[in-house]
């Protein structure tokens, strides 16, 4: 395993603070991060919650942050009387590590811990090593829910299915976002990237025409938002999980199992490479930094959209 440590940053270097306890750093890294807004709210939760567990079940909250070891990092993240996947464990140390990183610019702690810590594949079984992949989305699936759906479910299929966006940019869409006829144009909550998918041109056949069509049909309720109950459930985060468990209970009375309204997303993605879309444009459209995200993630190698399976 390579190891690395964090420098400290030169306006830090040579000055010795006494750190907080990693209860009162935490605290402090969460409100850092709502502040800024550089991740999501619900990455702010999430990575709230995993370091809070993470520090209680370890018993260091009341350790001084700069006496936290490897040990106490390694030693939770590799628990083998966890169930825990190893995606689930390499998100709590990603997590972790977001601590480390703000209390080591702060001058809090000389090393950071965290960049000696991994997850230990050799310990874990090979269904906890396997990462379950998306359930995609055949025609037949599609047409069933639009067919089905009304409302803001119907218009959010419409929106994942055919320009690919996620469930929480759907609901806190604006009307400006869609002031321009051919592009659908958002700053995502994930990543804050700037996304603008065209609705024209070669987007078109992957179905990105039927969904402007879909567009010029949403009512209007809300002066600046397109779905204004929806986004205040997902900018609550104690109610945010209610859309997606709504979508599951839709997919069961549609008889459609093995799938999430993430897989949409991967639909659109791989249907876009069938299509011949370059895969740099296809990772813009998604908002991805990093074309191997996509081509890694989302793209499903011998699907067959009409079909609804794989060819091997």
């Amino acid at each position: 395993m390579k190891t690395t440590t964090r420098p400290v940053p030169a306006k830090n270097r040579g000055k010795r603070k006494k750190g907080p306890i990693v209860a009162k750093a935490l605290d402090d890294w969460s409100k850092w991060m709502s502040r800024v807004g550089r991740v999501s709210d619900r990455t702010v939760s999430n990575h709230s919650s995993y370091a809070t567990k993470w520090m209680t079940d370890a018993g260091v909250a009341d350790l001084p942050i700069k006496k936290v070891e490897e040990r106490h990092i390694n030693d939770y993240i590799n628990d083998t009387t966890k169930a825990w996947k190893a995606g689930y464990r390499k998100t709590i140390l990603s997590a972790i590590r977001s601590l480390f990183y703000y209390a080591v610019y702060n001058g809090w702690c000389d090393h950071d811990p965290s960049m000696l810590a991994d997850v230990n594949l050799n310990v874990l079984s090979h269904k906890q090593k396997e990462v379950k992949q998306s359930g995609l989305f055949g025609d037949k699936e599609v047409g069933k829910l639009l067919a089905e759906t009304d409302g803001f479910w119907r218009y959010a299929i419409g929106f994942s299915r055919f320009a690919g966006l996620r469930l929480s940019d759907i609901a806190t869409l604006e009307w400006d976002c869609l002031s321009d006829p051919n592009h659908v144009v958002v700053w995502t909550r994930k990543g804050q990237r700037r996304v603008k998918v065209p609705l024209t041109g070669a987007n078109a056949a992957t179905g990105a025409g039927r969904l402007k069509s879909m567009i010029k049909k949403i009512p209007s309720t809300n002066s600046t938002y397109v779905f204004p109950d929806q986004r205040i459930t997902q900018l609550d985060p104690k109610r945010r999980s209610l859309l997606p468990t709504q979508f599951s209970r839709i997919l069961s009375r549609n008889i459609i199992f093995g799938c999430s309204f993430h897989g949409l997303r991967h639909t659109y993605a791989t249907e876009m490479y069938n299509k011949g879309i370059d895969m740099p444009h296809i990772a813009s459209f998604m908002g991805h930094a990093n074309a191997k995200t996509t081509s890694g993630t989302y793209i499903h190698i011998g699907w067959k959209r009409a079909r609804g399976y794989f060819d091997i």
